[in-house]
């Protein structure tokens, strides 16, 4: 019969294959072809799908096709879609019961979606996407309904499936990915972010968005990345980037790779663009006075710094480096008595405050106060950054080699008074 059914068909005499369908489902009624065809032969007539759902109740096909009867008014109208309660009972069901495939799920939650059914279409998605096995649709209709239940942590999983799952993954799946990361305010820093970035980049070349942010990405991971960093930094302003936050990255960025005359050139471009900029000329300070030979350079730009320090103790700290590089000790000395409330210990203001101490002591030959200093601040230096750690480290070896040369043996902190430490300030 459903041979003689689809003769009919391709002969289009469609009231002859509709009742050779309709004889076959008499014959077989447990049969699920059988109702299949008839009901594409009779359009979906309720009569018709309410018969076949008493027959084969767990066929994926016919149970979609009695969605789509129940679903016809709200697809008309997805904003005011009708009461449907045995619609919602069926799908909580086949959800409960696991009845139907990830792929039937999904097809059924798409229905769902577009007919105004947001309440049965998000579980029938969520349950879609936790069995879909790399099946593609099922992360794209998960990501829709995690998007219109702002369920972030369920947008980036079904994003990420959706990439892995995609032999080539159009551009819009990472540009959604690092939408996602971004929806809070702040930048994701892990490797799905940098190779979203990296593939954004390779895709859309001219837009300076994808090297800024993935510039300042690399800069806050840190270790090797901060050379990738520099160089996206670069691409942007190329491509036409203005925002003040690449060139104080790509400056900082060149800093670290002992790269001062790049710094400095970065951060003048960017005052340029920012007269005034305080962060800008804050860094240009530091990168000048940290770097051999231009101190002297950094001193011009202090009458500026310190209309600025008030309660600013990343700017003191700046100010009493670049006394401290010129040799003028009692200016450092005085600029850090400008802090009137000494910082939190254990923070990175506190271990500044008081390695810049330790530096005063040290080119005040007060060798043991210096390493006194040092090694309190680095006991307790958990998340301090790198390179604070080194200049740290690097100024204790200093001292301590130095008492050695002298003859001295650097006390502990555990030590008394010797004749041979300096008394402490």
């Amino acid at each position: 019969m459903s041979q003689l059914c689809l003769l009919q068909c391709r002969r289009q005499d469609y009231p002859a294959a509709r009742a050779a369908a309709e004889a076959a489902t008499i014959a077989q009624p447990g049969t699920p072809l059988h109702w299949r065809f008839l009901i594409g032969l009779s359009q979906g007539t309720p009569g018709v799908i309410a018969r076949a759902r008493a027959a084969c109740p767990a066929d994926s096909e016919i149970w979609l096709a009695w969605l789509l009867s129940l679903c016809r008014e709200g697809l008309a109208d997805p904003d005011h879609p009708p009461e449907r309660p045995a619609l919602a009972q069926s799908v909580s069901d086949a959800i409960e019961h696991d009845t139907f495939s990830a792929a039937t799920l999904t097809r059924a939650a798409e229905l769902l979606l577009r007919a105004g059914y947001r309440d049965a279409a998000v579980p029938a998605a969520r349950k879609a996407t936790d069995g879909a096995r790399s099946l593609l649709p099922a992360y794209i209709i998960g990501l829709r309904c995690a998007i219109l239940t702002a369920d972030r942590a369920w947008a980036e999983s079904c994003t990420l499936s959706a990439l892995r799952s995609s032999l080539r993954p159009p551009p819009d799946l990472y540009r959604r990915l690092v939408e996602i990361k971004v929806d809070d305010g702040e930048l994701d820093l892990d490797d799905d972010m940098v190779e979203a970035l990296k593939r954004l980049r390779r895709s859309d070349p001219d837009n300076a968005l994808w090297a800024r942010m993935l510039s300042f990405v690399r800069f806050q991971r840190g270790g090797w990345e901060v050379l990738d960093s520099l160089n996206q930094a670069f691409a942007a302003l190329e491509a036409g980037a203005t925002d003040r936050m690449t060139y104080i990255i790509g400056a900082e960025a060149a800093r670290l790779l002992r790269n001062p005359d790049r710094a400095g050139d970065l951060l003048r471009q960017g005052l340029k663009r920012y007269p005034g900029d305080t962060v800008m000329l804050n860094n240009l300070a530091y990168t000048l006075a940290d770097a051999p030979g231009r101190a002297d350079q950094a001193l011009d730009l202090i009458p500026m710094l310190l209309t600025r320090t008030a309660s600013s103790p990343w700017l003191i700290d700046t100010v009493a480096l670049v006394y401290l590089r010129n040799d003028r000790l009692e200016e450092a000395e005085q600029a850090l008595g400008w802090i009137t409330k000494e910082p939190k210990p254990g923070t990175p203001e506190a271990f500044r405050y008081r390695l810049r101490q330790a530096e005063i002591a040290f080119q005040r030959d007060e060798l043991q106060e210096t390493v006194d200093i040092l090694r309190a601040i680095l006991r307790g230096s958990k998340g301090i950054g790198d390179e604070e750690i080194m200049n740290a480290n690097r100024l204790l070896s200093k001292a301590d080699e130095t008492l050695r040369i002298l003859g001295q043996r650097p006390a502990s902190a555990s030590d008394g008074p010797t004749a041979t430490s300096p008394p402490a300030r």
